[in-house]
């Protein structure tokens, strides 16, 4: 009663330190949730950010590769020796006579597959300072201003002299005048002046179409959602392209902005919207990418979501330890009830192990020990009750009058003798011999060579039953036949061959029985080359139940499974008793035992 009360106060205890615990571990938890989601927060405008900014580089990286192609094709006009010479020769009347004077002259054959090549290029114009017809070709319908007084007159004319042959980028929509009589497309256009080495002297202005729809391609390529939107402004902060949505909040932020204080790779919001820009090394244009600012219940389960899952399941974790601190000790109380119903049902090998040193481990070594005591009383008294029916066979051995049997016998051998009868007196002495080895004394162990010899005596006379139908040899290894073993354990299985080995019919049956040591053991071997006996004749030799007019029980059945039984009892596992055999093919009987003296 004072072990249940000091248990109950036990749990109590542990129940207190539960609670406790929790009031604290919970204030802790929410203070890292916090952590995290601040952690989570920077974790995401981070991401955000990096993942924006490479959407403009991949763009950027496009864009350059076409720029660069255009650049390659400007500067391959503007020193082409062909085109130069034709824009500083003196015979200008000569030349314009020449309707194909630039197929001719110069390489423009070249130049026109390329344009089919690159595909983007749609138009490209050469107009010369000295009055030769100018170069223009338009594959889109559209066509340029004719004549270089018509150019003279635009602003990006004068713009193209003061750049001294520098390049220079500007976005022409459909309809606008300062290149094209008739622009039929949106274009990106490329337009510098032709000088001299000298830098002094101009000699042609040339102009490059690009179609738009390249760069709008690029822009949607850097889009990640519905609502987002690319710019490319050139150098002056002129709009090239563009790509997606742009609010017009962004609209009125790009006209009052400088782009001269650009930052490259700066994130920064306009309304609700947040901007990344970028400035090209290469270029020095200005890439903008609008991106809606994140919904702040979207932004709010994003940073949430783990450290709330973490407070959450450590939350639940704790109550089912509520459930776990009476586990500790009703598991194994529950432990301990299992094991006295098996142990009830006849399981009388259960042990528990062990792993606390409170009350319920006292309870768990008091079973083991109640257990182990109860076995070895169950032992005891199993062996003490075959005892019992060992006493009983001797005393009714005893009954038999060993002395006059024996005397009996030695009448009976000198009568066959006396009368001439040799083999009916070897038989009887055979005879003889095998009643004083089997009731020999009442010993329970005998010497390898008696149990072999008992063999012999009856298979000689088994012979004198069988005659030519039987033949049999017998082994044994001298190095053991002064070992000890139970009494009779060789004969059942000799008489089980005689037998299954004869059967009814006119066979002729060979047994030969050995004994061998086998390492720290005896290897006794029957084997015979009879009819050998079926599956379930010889699953039917370990059965303890047998009707006493059956086959099996003539046979020798249950001297067989007394046989194992007083092994198991003797040397309990270590023992081995095998049955080899197969219809018409004879029969094998391995049995092995170790040699006491080796125990």
């Amino acid at each position: 009663m004072n072990k249940i009360k000091n248990r109950v106060n036990h749990l109590h205890i542990k129940q207190k330190m539960l609670f406790y615990s929790y009031s604290i571990i919970t204030p802790i938890l929410l203070i890292i949730c916090t952590v995290f989601m601040i952690y989570n927060y920077m974790e995401i405008q981070t991401a955000r950010r990096e993942s924006n900014i490479n959407d403009i580089q991949s763009f950027a990286d496009g864009a350059n590769i076409i720029f660069h192609d255009v650049r390659d094709l400007s500067a391959y006009l503007a020193i082409s020796t062909e085109i130069n010479k034709i824009l500083t020769s003196d015979n200008v009347a000569k030349l314009n006579r020449n309707t194909r004077l630039w197929q001719q002259e110069a390489p423009m054959q070249v130049v026109e597959d390329m344009m089919a090549l690159k595909g983007y290029i749609r138009t490209i114009a050469i107009y010369p300072e000295n009055g030769i017809t100018p170069f223009l070709r338009c594959t889109d319908g559209s066509s340029f201003l004719p004549t270089l007084q018509d150019v003279k007159e635009t602003v990006y004319y004068q713009r193209a002299l003061e750049e001294k042959g520098r390049s220079n980028w500007i976005h022409v929509s459909r309809g606008r005048s300062e290149f094209y009589f008739d622009n039929k497309t949106e274009k990106l256009v490329i337009y510098r002046e032709i000088y001299d080495l000298t830098k002094k002297n101009p000699l042609a202005y040339l102009v490059l179409g690009i179609t738009d729809d390249t760069f709008v391609k690029l822009c949607t390529n850097a889009l990640q959602g519905e609502n987002e939107g690319v710019i490319l402004f050139n150098s002056l902060g002129e709009e090239l392209t563009r790509g997606g949505i742009i609010p017009k909040e962004i609209e009125t932020y790009f006209s009052e902005i400088n782009f001269a204080d650009n930052k490259n790779n700066e994130m920064f919001s306009v309304g609700s919207h947040d901007m990344f820009s970028m400035r090209d090394k290469n270029t020095g244009f200005f890439i903008y990418k609008i991106v809606p600012k994140i919904n702040l219940t979207d932004m709010a389960w994003e940073i949430a979501r783990v450290p709330s899952a973490l407070l959450l399941g450590v939350l639940l974790g704790l109550l089912p330890v509520l459930i776990l601190v009476s586990n500790i000790v009703s598991r194994p109380l529950r432990k301990v009830c299992d094991a006295m119903g098996n142990f009830k049902n006849g399981d009388f090998e259960q042990r528990l192990i062990v792993q606390t040193e409170d009350e319920v481990g006292e309870v768990a070594n008091c079973f083991n020990l109640m257990a182990k005591d109860i076995k070895e009383l169950i032992d005891k008294n199993y062996v003490m009750a075959l005892r019992e029916r060992e006493s009983e066979l001797a005393a009714l051995q005893a009954q038999i009058t060993p002395h006059f049997l024996y005397n009996t016998l030695d009448s009976l051998y000198w009568q066959a003798n006396s009368a001439g009868n040799d083999e009916i007196a070897e038989n009887i002495y055979a005879l003889s011999q095998l009643f004083r080895l089997v009731l020999g004394k009442g010993q329970d162990e005998v010497q390898v060579k008696s149990e072999m010899e008992l063999v012999m005596r009856y298979m000689e006379i088994q012979k004198m039953r069988f005659s030519k139908r039987l033949n049999f040899k017998i082994f044994l290894d001298e190095s053991i036949e002064d070992e000890l073993i139970p009494k009779l354990i060789l004969q059942p299985f000799v008489e089980n061959s005689v037998i299954h080995g004869i059967g009814n019919g006119e066979n002729i049956c060979n047994i030969n029985v050995s004994a061998r040591k086998h390492g720290n053991h005896i290897r006794f071997c029957v084997r015979d080359t009879g009819i050998g006996m079926s599956k379930e004749q010889i699953q039917s030799l370990w059965e303890e139940k047998q009707d006493a007019k059956t086959e099996n029980t003539r046979l020798g059945h249950y001297a067989i499974y007394n046989v194992r039984e007083r092994l198991q009892l003797k040397y309990k596992d270590d023992f081995t008793m095998k049955f080899e055999s197969e219809k018409g093919k004879g029969t094998k009987v391995l049995l092995e035992i170790p040699i006491q003296s080796e125990l």
